[in-house]
């Protein structure tokens, strides 16, 4: 079965609203030729605006339930939720170079 969607990027954090858009917007300016792809952002428990800064970038939005925030539970939360063959894990203070993912897929699709 073929998916709609080539690349899950999956972005964690918590009270990251001071640098959570570089990041998001990093994913956007990438190099994608023409893979698709989908931008996720998990909250763990922010008291800032980082949920509605990822909303606003164009990420789809969850939040961790009743579990306590880990890093962990986020990154489960949204690999359960994506829907790419492959799945790029971010922190919400990291940047992502902007040929990262043309450089990376021949190696992951390669057989050898």
């Amino acid at each position: 079965m073929n998916k709609l969607i080539d690349v899950s990027v999956v972005v964690i954090g918590r009270n990251e609203a001071r640098r959570l858009s570089r990041c998001l917007e990093s994913v956007q300016k990438s190099v994608w030729n023409d893979l698709r792809w989908e931008l996720i952002y998990v909250d763990s428990h922010s008291t800032d605006e980082s949920p509605q800064i990822a909303q606003q970038c164009g990420a789809r939005v969850l939040r961790l339930g009743d579990v306590p925030p880990s890093a962990a539970a986020a990154r489960n939360l949204g690999w359960r939720a994506a829907r790419g063959e492959l799945i790029l894990f971010l922190d919400g203070d990291t940047q992502l170079a902007q040929r990262f993912i043309v450089q990376a897929i021949p190696s992951l699709t390669s057989p050898e």
